[in-house]
This record gives C-alpha cells, structure tokens and sequence, in this order.
C-alpha cells in the first residue's frame, strides 16, 4: 500500500468483520516490509475526518489486518501528510 492509502484495520478477533466496533480508520504514512507491516495514523474513534488519535506518530500495523477503504476526502489526508512532513 503506497502512502496516502485509506485503510481500515480490522483486528483479528473481528474475523474480518468490516463492521465490528472495533475496526479503525485511517491512512498509510509508511511501509515496513521486513516487519510485514505499514506505518498508519487513525482517526480517534467517533471523530473520523475531524481528529486524528494518533498524534505524536504512526502506528505499526500488520498488512494483512488492512484492507484498502475510503473514509474521508483524499483532500483531507494529503493535508495531514503535507503537515507532518511526510514525502510521497
């Protein structure tokens, strides 16, 4: 997944149930191939589009817990990697 990417990490006990409580939606700041996993920020639970939960950096997450899932204007998430500094 390239940075910019909107995902959503559905947690293994959710069985991919892209519906359970607990899936959590974000983008792609990086990727970590030799951990198998991308670098991702998430919007805080309740507040998707309007307050990230992951503030001070990204977050390590298995890539076959993300799936590809628009949530927010792409607009939105260049904004927020052009703010951190994130190159892409």
């Amino acid at each position: 997944m390239e940075i910019g990417t909107q995902i959503a990490y559905i947690p293994s006990h959710a069985l991919g149930d892209a519906k359970h409580p607990d899936v959590q939606f974000g983008f792609v700041t990086g990727e970590a191939v030799h951990l198998r996993g991308h670098y991702c920020r998430y919007w805080a639970k309740g507040a998707v589009g309007k307050q990230l939960r992951t503030l001070s950096c990204s977050e390590l997450t298995p890539t076959h817990l993300l799936v590809a899932h628009d949530s927010v204007p792409g607009k939105l998430v260049f904004e927020l990697l052009d703010r951190f500094g994130y190159e892409y």
